[in-house]
């Protein structure tokens, strides 16, 4: 690419050498025109003037060559202690007339901007309902949980028998109230204590046992505005039997000794789980502490006295059968001094389920003692 320059950017050189025209001046006008009027003598004096006004031209010329054209022209001659200074004396720069450039100022670079990353967009929660469905031995519980109700219109949850072509042994419709909570919760459904073994009693005399399932069915509109109905089935899971009761003092006079053959301790409160064969469960006294899956709390509060947690001891037991070894507990709580010989006891009970590890169950109970 060709640069383009400008007159201003570099200085020119001063006209070392002018141009011919300008070294020799014309003769004046008293010697005339040199034309063939001139007479013969005039002319040839005026032949020896031009050749003499030529030969000072020519050594003006000489004379205008630099210090080393000289040297060239005449070997001989020795400078002058005026020529040697002026020729040691280097000539001066032409200065130029227009104002230098300012230095340039260092300046920080500006940081280059960041990118603010883009928010990641919450996932869209579809409609759902998640189930839990438990037995502690053929008591019932269940809970129901809705994620996204607000584009649900209903649900009905049902207990079905599997094994008697699906009949319905409990349901339940929704309410908008419900739905828009969200949550629904059924506990201590004792199945036989219900109207649907009253009703096959024969059935169930003749050994037939109840299989109890849980349907949920939802309808859900769609975020393309279609309605869908949904139907989803839990099985109930084994839960632990946790119990909770006085001993009586006499055992005589208490039925779980003389009619269930099982060990008491009289005068104690006595929380017990039916042998499992789950060997490292623990029961503890007092609420607040850390449950690992399938271990219990208690509290039990007389009078507005609780009993001494130090007071308190566990018993476990092995069972050893054809089927393997079970474990049975027994958590004994004795009933202090300060607590009145007879009175009502409110008992508080909770348990970190095995099965659905994130959920406690807790329930308060007052019994006669």
């Amino acid at each position: 690419m060709r640069r383009i320059s400008s007159d201003n950017e570099f200085w020119r050189p001063p006209e070392e050498f002018p141009a011919p025209a300008a070294q020799m001046t014309p003769p004046p006008e008293e010697f005339g025109s040199g034309g063939q009027d001139a007479p013969a003598r005039k002319k040839k004096r005026k032949f020896h003037w031009l050749a003499a006004a030529v030969a000072a031209g020519l050594l003006s010329t000489v004379a205008m060559f630099s210090g080393i054209e000289e040297a060239i022209a005449e070997p001989i001659a020795s400078p002058t202690p005026f020529a040697a200074a002026a020729a040691a004396t280097p000539a001066p720069k032409p200065t130029p007339d227009h104002t230098p450039s300012p230095s340039p100022v260092l300046t920080t670079p500006s940081p280059e901007p960041t990118e603010t990353p883009k928010p990641t967009p919450t996932p869209a929660i579809n409609p759902d309902a998640r189930l839990v469905f438990y037995r502690t031995s053929e008591v019932y519980h269940l809970q129901i949980m809705l994620e996204a109700q607000e584009k649900i219109s209903s649900v009905t949850a049902r207990m079905v028998d599997r094994g008697n072509n699906k009949e319905i042994i409990w349901e339940h419709v929704f309410t908008e109230e419900e739905i828009s909570f969200g949550w629904y919760y059924l506990s201590d459904f004792n199945l036989y204590g219900e109207e649907y073994v009253k009703a096959h009693m024969d059935l169930i005399r003749q050994g037939y046992e109840p299989d109890p399932v849980l349907e949920v069915t939802y309808t859900a509109r769609t975020d393309d505005g279609i309605e869908e109905t949904v139907t989803k089935q839990a099985d109930p899971a084994y839960e632990l039997w946790v119990s909770a009761r006085y001993d009586l003092d006499n055992q005589a006079e208490d039925f779980l000794y003389y009619f269930m053959e099982e060990t008491t301790y009289p005068g104690c409160f006595v929380v017990r789980i039916d042998p499992t064969p789950y060997g490292d469960l623990n029961i503890y006294y007092g609420e607040g502490l850390e449950l690992q899956p399938g271990d219990v709390f208690v509290t039990v509060t007389v009078d507005g006295q609780q009993i001494p947690a130090d007071s308190c001891y566990l018993i476990k037991t092995e069972i050893v059968s054809g089927q393997g070894t079970l474990y049975g507990y027994a958590f004994v709580m004795p009933r202090p001094d300060s607590f009145p010989e007879h009175g009502k006891a409110e008992i508080t009970l909770g348990r970190r389920l095995i099965h659905y590890a994130n959920h406690t169950k807790t329930d308060t109970k007052f019994i006669d003692y």
